[in-house]
């Protein structure tokens, strides 16, 4: 008798994944071997398979075939994508559908996980034996958030209290708390006021900040009459984790003799 065998490609699924085989004449049992045991696999690879007739008045086995058990697709999905700068590694996080699976994550290429200020391409790949699945995103490591910000410095019931509102200047020291987020001062505690330098380039304002706050935006002003402010270029002098700035008047306009010039902190726009 003749054997020909079927169903050689398979998807894990954590069940057992047998061969099947129809015979000449048909209807004639026909016993299976994988790799040498009678034992259908369950795990994902490839089996070589033979089956042999199991009658009393008919012999045959099939031509050797192989049994591919395909991996089985899973999902993975990535957290903890936007984090604040301290100096430490800051990894991603990777869940998987079903639980429990090994992934393997890349930053811009590297295993490493980054610690500085940036943008990093996340890619999460599924490392097991019979799951395959892949993920990509992008991972933020940012300056503190002002809501972070305020725990840090302020209790809840001076929160309540309204002592860490945006416009609130619970110090007294001219600054207020927007401001001391966006310069990374201690609200509790007074701080100098920013003076402007004329040297021959103009009048200068320099300042330090914290590197890429996320909820602030910075801008600078200088004016003559208070009538209209005539908008500052803000300039990065030195980049780090903590960065230095200038704005700088040229005084080429107006009258350069009688000069103000103010830093303007305000909230980002909303995300649409």
């Amino acid at each position: 008798a003749t054997v020909s065998l079927g169903s050689l490609a398979q998807t894990y699924d954590g069940s057992a994944k047998a061969a099947t085989a129809t015979t000449s004449p048909t209807g004639l049992t026909v016993n299976f071997t994988y790799d040498g045991s009678a034992t259908a696999p369950t795990n994902a690879g490839s089996y070589a398979v033979i089956g042999t007739i199991s009658d009393t008045n008919y012999a045959g086995a099939s031509s050797p075939g192989t049994l591919v058990i395909a991996k089985a697709t899973a999902g993975v999905t990535l957290g903890n994508l936007t984090q604040a700068y301290d100096g430490n590694p800051k990894p991603a996080s990777a869940s998987t559908s079903p639980a429990g699976l090994s992934v393997s994550l890349t930053y811009n290429g590297s295993s490493t996980a980054p610690s500085s200020h940036g943008s990093y391409t996340v890619a999460a790949t599924v490392n097991d034996a019979n799951y395959n699945g892949s993920n990509s995103s992008t991972l933020i490591i940012q300056g503190q958030s002002m809501s972070n910000w305020r725990t840090q410095y302020f209790s809840p019931e001076q929160i309540t209290a309204g002592l860490a509102a945006d416009d609130a200047d619970p110090d007294g020291d001219g600054w207020k708390n927007l401001a001391e987020y966006a310069l990374g001062m201690n609200p509790t505690s007074r701080n100098p006021a920013l003076l402007p330098v004329r040297d021959a380039n103009g009048l200068t304002l320099t300042f330090t900040r914290p590197k890429d706050m996320p909820d602030v935006t910075y801008g600078a002003q200088s004016t003559d009459n208070f009538d209209g402010w005539d908008a500052l270029t803000l300039e990065l002098v030195s980049d780090g984790p903590v960065q230095t700035m200038r704005a700088r008047d040229p005084l080429t306009s107006g009258n350069p003799s009688r000069r103000i010039m103010q830093l303007i902190f305000n909230l980002p726009p909303p995300i649409e």
